[in-house]
């Protein structure tokens, strides 16, 4: 995943007070460990489902469908590969040391990210469907932080502040068809990742610098399970359940404080073995065809964020979480043409998402616009989705911005 940081502001005023401790503001959304964007991640929406508003509970358009509701693999095609690229981008006002200690901005910063989020593959024989797929399942970058002061032209003080991260997921779907109308799913997946932050301070005039670095090699495993159930031809649901689960960490911190000039050279390092208490999380979706060209579906999630718990180099961290529910709606027209003598179908889809975060201060919530179109001829279909979100409750004005392509090739019928 390549990325490219865009300041959003250019003054960055430095606030001086005595000593190294830095005041332990909330920071709410944007933790050390928070995916950037949101919270809620519990399986990633390629471009069909991003643009009707994240729904897909109970709809499939391509092989990522399996991560939210296991069961859809026996809605697919006999045989489904799909890969998506994307484009993030997120505000944020008070991370790390911004806005919470050493340094402060008239207005929020810009994350920008890009690149292929998502390739996998989905295969049914008769009345049993698997899926295998690997994803990039959170994000943890921070726009960098970069400030220097100057005394009649010679350096003073000068700050830097970095933050990467990524936690990726591996994943392995069994499903199967119970009757005509019932088919359930299992799940499982392997999480690997790292988080990386750096901030490196110099005092020109006195000669010393002072460097803090920190890294966390994530691992974890989670397991999730779904059904469907057609109550007609045109009416389908979905139910679905994610387990709670331990994503671990191996940290390891290094602090230096040196003077070159008198050889002065202190350096303190730390390992611990941390722990991310992740929530249950349980959802149900509906998929409404009221005609051949028409589909409405929606969903409602329910997240037990009040029982998540985090340490960081074995220290308990404070996370005053509540419980959230997540509800996004969407519909799909489909239309249907000629172009260069083939038969070609275009889709057009719209939707809204509601998505709270955890936190109790500051009472947050996003609420998205989502919209797409595509294009299928023949077993090859390309689609484009975006999702445009302003955050509502710190005051701050955050924006959110995701827009997925996605290429799937189909081959055989979604019919058993």
């Amino acid at each position: 995943m390549s990325k490219r940081v865009f300041p959003a502001r250019v003054v960055i005023a430095l606030l001086v007070f005595a000593g190294r401790a830095w005041p332990q503001l909330v920071m709410g959304q944007y933790e050390d460990e928070a995916p950037l964007r949101s919270w809620n991640t519990q399986g990633i929406a390629l471009a069909p489902s991003l643009a009707c508003g994240g729904a897909g509970i109970a709809a499939a358009w391509d092989a990522s469908a399996v991560l939210v509701n296991p069961a859809l693999a026996c809605a697919l095609p006999r045989f489904t590969v799909s890969v998506s690229v994307s484009h993030l981008s997120a505000s944020l006002m008070r991370y790390s040391v911004l806005n919470t200690g050493v340094l402060s901005t008239p207005g929020p910063l810009t994350d920008r990210s890009y690149g292929v989020d998502f390739g996998g593959l989905a295969v049914r024989f008769g009345t049993w469907a698997f899926a295998a797929s690997a994803d990039l399942a959170e994000n943890y970058g921070r726009p960098l932080l970069e400030y220097r002061t100057e005394a009649q032209g010679a350096p003073v003080y000068s700050i830097r502040v970095e933050q990467t991260g990524w936690l990726r997921s591996f994943n392995l779907t069994a499903a199967r068809t119970i009757s005509r109308r019932l088919d359930v799913g299992l799940g499982f997946r392997v999480l690997r990742g790292e988080l990386e932050r750096t901030i490196e301070e110099t005092f020109a005039a006195d000669g010393v610098l002072i460097d803090d670095g920190r890294r966390q090699a994530f691992s974890g495993f989670c397991w999730n399970a779904g059904l469907t159930y057609a109550f007609s031809s045109r009416v389908s649901g979905g139910l679905v359940f994610r387990a709670p689960f331990v994503k671990k960490a191996s940290s390891r911190s290094l602090l230096e404080y040196r003077v070159p000039s008198s050889g002065t050279n202190i350096a303190i390092a730390a390992d611990e073995q941390d722990r991310y208490e992740q929530p249950w999380v349980a959802g149900a979706g509906i998929s409404w065809r009221p005609t051949e060209n028409l589909r409405v579906v929606s969903d409602v999630r329910f997240t037990k964020w009040s029982s998540y718990k985090a340490t960081s180099f074995g220290e308990p961290k404070e996370r005053d979480f509540r419980d959230v529910w997540t509800a996004a709606v969407g519909v799909e027209y489909l239309s249907s043409y000629r172009m260069f003598g083939r038969n070609v179908r275009s889709p057009l889809r719209v939707g809204i998402a509601f998505d709270p975060q955890p936190m109790k201060i500051p009472n947050s919530t996003y609420v998205y616009l989502t919209f797409g179109s595509g294009l299928a001829m023949g077993r090859l279909r390309i689609d484009v989705g975006a999702a445009v979100g302003r955050e509502r409750g710190s005051g701050d004005g955050l924006s959110a911005r995701r827009v997925a392509m996605t290429l799937s090739y189909d081959l055989g019928s979604n019919q058993p």
